[in-house]
């Protein structure tokens, strides 16, 4: 008996079924033995990609980068003038990772600085994406973000001249990636001195509007225990540090022919009729049909294609998922419409798995599920593994996340299908990870030498595919039909580009395109989506805009008072600058006693602070926070100007809140109540706006924790409130306190995809039409707090924006409410004067 080859030939009686490399030999026999213990079976390995990141850049396709491509320290690196991934520079920082299955490990009690460059020698001020954004738009996937931090590398244009120059500054900006809230700067910048921190609006305002990020990374600071990062996102995209998916051009097709297909006991790689189970492979064609010829299989048939060992698929099993068996139950002359196309027949994937890490003591294994009716395979599919593997019985259906756990470390070193009954199926086409196999008859060797690429699979209605053939040398015509029809001459040429334009009334759906060149026809499948609607831009009605922003926070606050208290006010609300926690809750509270929210410094009453008391005289000042927050020293200056002081504090930001509560609505309860996050600030500045115009306060929770703190669910309670609404989707705010807050009110939750949606969304379902508009940064918190203290008694809402545009769910929004007077809070180094003056939009 011939024999195919193997990497590893021991097969015992326990591991009957499991898949081998082909790299040795093993004898038809040993492959026998396979099928027979598991009922299907052939061998193979396949690799698993890790499960999705959360957060998403999702339109933009991932860069892969192995731990290896991680350069060391160089001139380069040490300029960050360059635009790959570094080890950053630095006595005692370490230059290694450790390539893992689904990421990059730093190690433990060593401080790594992983970073990339943008290759910025030379500004160009009109495509640089504003820093605000970049700032904003950091996300890190890591097993443990403890100690690890965002960097940005930042180069001011000090002297306006375009290029880098001696004149220049440079800085570093690092943020917690747990709280990016508060960013720290390495030189000092703007009254801000060396490693002083400040929230990101105020850092912002420092640097000032020239002011590039140059590079972006993570520092990683001495750790306690090693980090697995698996993905960093920015402006740019999405990075995975993990070997990249083999790659295949759109719309390759590869042909397969009778005589490529070898017998068993050839040798792999190559496609071949896997083992001698009393089954038979033939060609049907298909001459003058516009349909792929097709192959004829009969009984108990397996059809496999080993890889090469150089294309083995690294953790590869996800790309079962999408896999696709274009087949009929029976020869096309002999079956009806109504029978389920391919119902004996099974996808197979080959798997070498390592589950305990070590690659020396491999399992090979089956991954397989019933070919559907529709031929693509999914997450859905019911899989299950010829052999037990991690747990997982053999010949079991389990869930697809189960397959991917019990593989662990693992290689993909085939595929192919197998036909587990004694009637026919007729096999037209196979897809995997990308390549696309046709069954077609072929008589003449010279006819498989030809192929065809498409631009594209996926298209709408007006778009167009460039077709682009090889390989035709015999002359002659080349016919496309289906989707488009033209016929293209040979003769003088082996090689052709035609384009395809995609009718504008095509119905979406899938459709046909097909290229026939002497007896054989392919056929590729086409999907079309629907065409895009034309939206027009919300009509904005002429609407007075004007900007309330000072130097820093404390005159913005200022300035938004002196606007909307020009004759004094009886109470004021003071909260610390710094951290938002207290303000949060205060903004309802202010709304309530028709008074500004002002800020100040914890430990003295800030000079502009001061002087709008004077101004105002107030009867009362309302201190949010405990001495903590703000000192005692500031309440007594406070009370030397002739105020009254109350204090409204707790031992944290949730009893604070509550206190709030109390002290605003503890005589009459509320109607309402909103509920957020204390861990974050942007979804409860959307929230104190919307609270303070219908008279409701504001409650802080654990939003990871399981269930609501007992103080804050006895301050609801006391209460008694009729509706509670939550700001934020699940991943802010969770469903078991979602769930515990349900037993004694009405719970509705208010959320987005991100914190300028949720905003757009608390303002739709609160504020009326042709009423006013507040614009703040949603990079920070203070400006956003001090007016909310003033929307909610117009009442409008505070809608985040980018620091250079408006995102388009905020766009909509604006468009519906047609505000008769709009106000941008900040400064321009905060919220840019293209947002006053124009209100220009972006994703």
């Amino acid at each position: 008996m011939s024999t195919m080859q193997n990497l590893n030939q021991t097969h015992s009686a326990g591991r009957a079924g499991q898949p081998a490399r082909w790299s040795r030999r093993l004898t038809a026999g040993a492959i026998a033995v396979l099928l027979g213990a598991s009922g299907l079976g052939f061998a193979g390995t396949a690799n698993a990609a890790p499960a999705a990141d959360a957060g998403k850049r999702d339109a933009q396709s991932p860069t892969y980068v192995p731990g290896a491509s991680v350069q060391p320290t160089t001139a380069e690196s040490e300029s960050e003038r360059y635009n790959t991934w570094h080890f950053g520079p630095g006595d005692g920082y370490a230059q290694r990772v450790e390539q893992q299955r689904n990421g990059v490990l730093l190690e433990a009690g060593a401080p790594t600085q992983v970073i990339r460059g943008n290759g910025n020698d030379v500004k160009q001020t009109t495509d640089s994406t504003p820093l605000g954004d970049v700032l904003d738009g950091l996300e890190l996937v890591a097993s443990d973000k403890e100690d690890l931090s965002y960097q940005v590398g930042v180069r001011v244009d000090v002297n306006a001249s375009g290029t880098w120059d001696d004149g220049d500054l440079w800085t570093t900006l690092r943020a917690p990636v747990g709280d990016p809230s508060v960013w720290t700067t390495s030189q000092a910048v703007g009254g801000l001195g060396a490693g002083a921190a400040a929230p990101a609006d105020e850092m912002l305002a420092a640097l000032g509007d020239r002011a590039y990020a140059i590079s972006t990374g993570f520092l990683a600071w001495k750790p306690a225990e090693p980090v697995l990062v698996s993905s960093f996102t920015d402006t740019s995209g999405v990075t995975k540090f993990r070997p990249a998916p083999e790659a295949t051009p759109a719309g390759e097709e590869k042909r397969e022919s009778a005589p490529e297909i070898r017998p068993n006991g050839d040798t792999f790689p190559g496609w071949h009729d896997a083992a001698d189970a009393g089954g038979r492979l033939s060609y049907e064609s298909t001459i003058g049909q516009w349909v792929p010829g097709g192959l004829n299989m009969y009984g108990k048939v397996q059809l496999i294609k080993g890889l090469e060992e150089s294309a083995y698929l690294t953790n590869g099993i996800d790309r079962a998922q999408s896999m696709r068996v274009a087949a009929t139950p029976k020869s096309p002359w002999d079956h009806s419409e109504d029978e389920d196309p391919a119902a004996p027949l099974w996808a197979q994937v080959l798997v070498r798995a390592y589950p305990d890490g070590v690659r020396d003591v491999p399992v090979d294994v089956i991954v397989r599920a019933a070919v559907p009716k529709n031929g693509d395979l999914s997450q859905a599919s019911e899989w299950m593994l010829s052999a037990p593997v991690g747990g997982v019985p053999a010949d079991t259906p389990v869930s697809f996340d189960e397959i991917r756990a019990a593989l662990g470390e693992h290689d993909v070193t085939g595929y192919g299908v197998f036909l587990d009954t004694g009637d026919y199926a007729y096999l037209g086409q196979i897809v995997f990870n990308g390549t696309t196999t046709g069954f077609v008859q072929s008589s003449m060797p010279w006819i498989v030498n030809w192929s065809v690429k498409l631009s594209a699979t996926t298209v709408k209605p007006g778009e167009t595919i460039t077709i682009t053939g090889t390989g035709f040398d015999n002359g002659g015509e080349v016919l496309i039909a289906g989707l488009c029809r033209e016929t293209v001459p040979v003769e003088a040429t082996t090689s052709f580009t035609v384009t395809c334009t995609v009718p504008d009334d095509q119905e979406p759906g899938e459709v046909d395109l097909a290229v026939g060149y002497g007896s054989v026809k392919s056929r590729y499948f086409i999907t079309i989506e629907a065409a895009d609607k034309p939206v027009d831009p919300p009509v904005e009605p002429a609407a007075v805009w004007s900007r309330l922003g000072g130097a820093d926070r404390f005159e913005t606050a200022v300035t938004v008072s002196r606007e909307h208290f020009p004759n004094g006010a009886k109470a004021v609300v003071l909260s610390r600058y710094d951290v938002p926690a207290d303000a949060l809750t205060a903004a309802p509270f202010a709304v309530k006693q028709d008074a500004p929210l002002l800020l100040t410094q914890t430990g003295t009453l800030t000079a502009a602070t001061k002087t709008e008391l004077q101004r105002l005289k107030p009867d009362t000042v309302y201190i949010a926070g405990g001495t903590g927050a703000v000192s005692a020293g500031v309440e007594q200056q406070v009370g030397a100007l002739g105020a009254k002081t109350v204090r409204m504090g707790g031992k944290d930001r949730y009893a604070t809140a509550n206190q709030i509560a109390k002290t605003g609505w503890g005589k009459t309860g509320a109607s309402a109540v909103f509920i957020a996050t204390g861990r974050d600030f942007p979804d409860a500045l959307s929230a104190g706006a919307a609270a303070g115009g219908v008279d409701a306060p504001v409650l802080l929770v654990d939003g990871k924790a399981g269930s609501v703190r007992a103080d804050v669910q006895a301050q609801i309670t006391a209460l008694k409130p009729a509706a509670v609404h939550i700001a934020g989707g699940t991943g802010v705010v969770s469903k078991g306190i979602e769930s515990g807050l349900g037993r004694s009110a009405k719970v509705a939750r208010h959320s987005g995809a991100d914190r300028y949606a949720t905003s757009a969304a608390i303002a739709k379902a609160w504020h009326a039409k042709s009423g006013t508009v507040y614009l703040a940064t949603g990079a920070g918190f203070a400006d956003a707090l001090t007016g909310a203290a003033v929307a909610g008694g117009k009442p409008g809402p505070v809608l985040l924006v980018r620091s250079g545009c408006v995102p388009a769910s905020v766009a909509g929004v604006l468009g519906e409410i047609a505000p008769q007077a709009g106000y941008v809070l900040g400064g321009s180094g905060v919220v840019s004067e293209r947002v006053l003056t124009n209100r220009n939009t972006c994703a």
